[in-house]
Parts: C-alpha cells; sequence; structure tokens
C-alpha cells in the first residue's frame, strides 16, 4: 500500500517539473524592439500608377503610361498570356513580352501579338536600389 503512493508521488513530481521548463514567452518590449528594427530596415514604399493609354487590339501598338509622383524610372512591362489559347486546334501563338520603357521615360509602345480575344496580363514595375543593389 504504501509503495502505491510512493509511485503515485513520484508521478506527480515528475509532472510538475516537466511543466516548470516550458519556454518563456517573450518580453513586451523585447517584442518592441523587434517589431522597430523590422520597420526601420524594411524598404519604403513608393505608388504610382499605370493605363492603357489605347485598347489592346490583335496585333495593334499598344501604348503603356506610368503617372505618379512616387514611382522612379526605370519601368518596365511584363505581358503574361492568361487562359486558353484563342486559336483553333490549341496552337499557342502568344508568348511572354517583357518590353523596357526607353529613356528612362513614363511610357512604352510596341505591337502586341497576341491573337483577337486574348487575354494577358500586364505587369509594370520599376527598378529598386536596395543596399547598393538594383532589382526590378
Amino acid at each position: 500500500m504504501s509503495l502505491d503512493g510512493l509511485v503515485l508521488s513520484c508521478s506527480t513530481t515528475t509532472m510538475m517539473s516537466s511543466r516548470s521548463r516550458r519556454p518563456r514567452s517573450p518580453s513586451r518590449s523585447r517584442l518592441t524592439a523587434t517589431l522597430f528594427a523590422l520597420t526601420i530596415l524594411l524598404p519604403s514604399v513608393d505608388a504610382y500608377t499605370w493605363t492603357f493609354t489605347s485598347t489592346p487590339k490583335q496585333c495593334g501598338n499598344l501604348t503603356i503610361s506610368v503617372s505618379g509622383s512616387d514611382g522612379r524610372p526605370p519601368y518596365r512591362v511584363l505581358i503574361l498570356p492568361f487562359g486558353p489559347t484563342p486559336l483553333a486546334g490549341n496552337i499557342e501563338a502568344r508568348r511572354i513580352m517583357d518590353m523596357p520603357f526607353p529613356n528612362g521615360g513614363g511610357s512604352v509602345g510596341f505591337q502586341l501579338k497576341y491573337p483577337a480575344n486574348s487575354q494577358f496580363v500586364a505587369v509594370v514595375s520599376m527598378r529598386l536600389d536596395f543596399h547598393g543593389v538594383s532589382v526590378f
């Protein structure tokens, strides 16, 4: 009978010691300091808008213009085909297009060599300088 009590007592002691080894949560001041450091190190955000100055048409000239005071040239536009090909026989004639804006300007024009009823996604980006490294 006393042996059962001893085992129960050891069992309780083991459970208590495992609870006392829980990792401590970070203090509020440490968390605040970490968040503050992250906001200092993250790059600033620049805002600009871009628009098609003409309606995209099959094999037509397409012009894209950038506006806004926060954008910094040079810019690029990436045109990505989206969805199924509109051509019969499942022929894919659309290609990914990567066009730099000429001379660091705010607009670019080019021929859109996509068949009628094509869908695509256009992404305009600007160069970012981050600690001496230029990234698009």
